[in-house]
């Protein structure tokens, strides 16, 4: 993944490439991953934007190669952070809520000049 703003355009400029051994979430070996990129508040949670990849079918190891532009002016970036969940979209039946794979919150105040240089990062579990 990598992030930077672009103060010309006042976006944020989000890459999600891909996800490496995903630990599959039901009694399949594999699963159909997808992620979530969320702008929130971090004053009060709310959701100010939010993307989502296509879903890679029976994948562990997703190529998601997805570029997001979200809007953001640069004197708000310290007001908000930068959430990504995998999700499995595999159907667990009717009231199942698709399970999160793995999470990784970014607070954009920690980030130098706003850029995270392409890397990877780890996912953490999820957070109730």
């Amino acid at each position: 993944m990598s992030i930077r703003h672009s103060e010309a355009l006042q976006k944020l400029v989000v890459q999600v490439l891909a996800a490496r051994n995903l630990l599959p979430w039901g009694k399949d070996d594999l699963c159909d991953p997808y992620a979530t990129v969320k702008l929130i508040s971090v004053e009060n949670n709310k959701v100010f934007s939010k993307r989502k990849t296509g879903v890679v079918k029976n994948s562990l190891n997703p190529l998601f190669d997805n570029h997001f532009e979200l809007d953001l002016d640069a004197q708000d970036i310290h007001n908000y952070k930068l959430q990504i969940l995998v999700k499995d979209d595999t159907n667990y039946g009717a009231f199942a809520k698709k399970p999160v794979l793995g999470q990784i919150d970014i607070r954009l105040a920690t980030l130098p000049s706003c850029e995270l240089p392409q890397q990877w990062v780890r996912l953490e579990p999820e957070r109730s």
